[in-house]
């Protein structure tokens, strides 16, 4: 197999994944059936295939957002599993939302559970097989990518001992150029185990008689502004360019190409870069905050009337807080102390019982019988809903702060802000007043370095016993 053919291994891959979804659906009906022990849920050939003409659109659709048929040579297995199982979640998910809506074929809870088990476990196993094979055969010298490196210096040979290191990558260096025209005179000579073909002024010769598939400017910064005409000669041959852009010394933030109009624009983003998976968080905090507000509403209702009658003061308690970079919003809470409890605030400041710039008290004056009950059990906490519907929070993320407390943050503090502020989060579940500021800090950054939608999922159901105990919760 050679490099031509890799042209066809994406959609090789999205078709696998189709039939590997279509034939988990034929195979989910009389597998529930066996379980349930009962045929009758069992639907007609008919009307099976008649579901299958509405999967395979779906699925396509679901795996090109999912960027399924993208080449993954240099991707690790979690990465394969991970793709696997957004796609065949995403998929299930649009699936049951599309029959609900069109009612086009009653399909029993039970058969979509079984399909998405087996959809999710042969797309994983299959991917991890293929994977594995497709390793196999490019160590084998097969289905290889000819690349040649621009640059002989210390950067050329981190990247040519990588390549070394994995020749299950299928790539092949053709040669070296030398990415100063000085150098001529190591034309013909070998650096780090390469043959140097020439200089980067000889490189629109070199591909006009070298098979080559990539080029790769491993070149210092200084020798940027050298690169367009590089690029452009490129361009011209049809022949992929990369920039090795390790020269950026970014320790947590990820780079990624975007565009500005007509201007392409290096980004380095420090927060999350799964737009479908963003997408699909604001799906969920929408849809949950308007849900639990729905089933808490007797809740809400008879919290309103306790604090209304337990002391004087208005119900709801609103603040001004800091959101998404910085951005204010008035954050609602049942009021939980005395009327006017933030004009106390100073004269108790020497009773601060955490580090920082934050104030936390445990049996502090302020707090009515009512209130201490409401911290107790997190129902104070209730009102924020209407925070998430109004998109100026999230079920789940770093707790939002006074604009007092962004002011006194170190610069590095300040990262946590690069994500929109939650109800729930790190924090909250790993004990609340009993970690120290730093600790705080740090469990939020951890939170925005990993973020997924499984973590969020992870953190809300830590969330309930959290709750249930109401360990440091004052």
């Amino acid at each position: 197999m050679d490099f031509a053919a890799t042209r066809y291994l994406g959609r090789v891959r999205l078709l696998h994944d189709v039939l590997i979804s279509a034939v988990s659906l034929l195979l989910a009906f009389p597998v529930a059936s066996w379980f349930e022990g009962d045929l009758s849920s069992t639907l007609g050939l008919r009307r099976q295939i008649g579901l299958l003409l509405v999967i395979v659109p779906i699925w396509a659709l679901v795996l090109r957002m999912c960027r399924s048929d993208t080449p993954m040579r240099a991707r690790e297995r979690w990465q394969q599993v991970l793709v696997a199982t957004k796609s065949v979640t995403l998929g299930v998910g649009l699936l049951a939302t599309f029959l609900y809506l069109t009612r086009l074929v009653v399909v029993p809870r039970s058969v979509l559970f079984v399909f998405y088990g087996l959809n999710l476990l042969f797309a994983v196993s299959s991917r991890l097989l293929v994977h594995e094979f497709l390793r196999e055969i490019r160590s084998r010298g097969h289905n290889t990518k000819r690349l040649l490196i621009v640059g002989t210096a210390r950067r050329a040979e981190r990247l040519l001992k990588l390549l070394r290191e994995h020749p299950d990558w299928g790539f092949q260096v053709a040669g070296l150029l030398a990415y100063v025209d000085s150098d001529r005179e190591l034309i013909g000579q070998r650096v780090h185990g390469y043959a140097v073909l020439g200089t980067r002024a000889d490189l629109l010769e070199i591909l006009r008689r070298e098979v080559v598939d990539e080029v790769i400017f491993a070149i210092p910064e200084v020798e940027l502004d050298a690169v367009g005409e590089s690029l452009k000669t490129c361009e011209m041959m049809g022949v992929q360019g990369c920039l090795m852009m390790d020269f950026f010394d970014v320790q947590v933030a990820r780079i990624q190409m975007d565009r500005v109009g007509p201007f392409p624009m290096l980004t380095f983003r420090t927060t999350p870069e799964d737009t479908l998976s963003l997408t699909l968080k604001g799906m969920v905090d929408f849809l949950g905050a308007a849900a639990l507000l729905l089933l808490f509403s007797p809740v809400f209702l008879g919290v309103a009337l306790a604090v209304r009658l337990s002391s004087p003061g208005p119900v709801f308690f609103w603040q001004q807080r800091c959101g998404l970079n910085g951005r204010q919003f008035v954050m609602y809470k049942f009021r939980s102390m005395v009327d006017g409890a933030d004009e106390l605030k100073d004269s108790l400041v020497e009773h601060n019982e955490m580090d920082g710039p934050v104030f936390k008290m445990r049996n502090d004056p302020r707090m009515t019988p009512v209130g201490r009950f409401l911290r107790r059990t997190s129902l104070d906490e209730l009102p924020q809903l209407i925070n998430v519907l109004k998109g100026e929070m999230s079920l789940v993320g770093p707790r939002p702060p006074l604009k007092c407390e962004v002011d006194s943050y170190e610069d590095w503090q300040r990262r946590r802000l690069s994500m929109r502020p939650g109800i729930t989060g790190l924090w909250q579940v790993s004990g609340r007043s009993n970690v120290d500021f730093r600790d705080w800090i740090l469990m939020d950054l951890a939170y925005i370095d990993g973020w997924s939608l499984a973590l969020d999922f992870k953190i809300l159901a830590m969330t309930i016993p959290a709750v249930l105990v109401g360990r440091g919760a004052y």
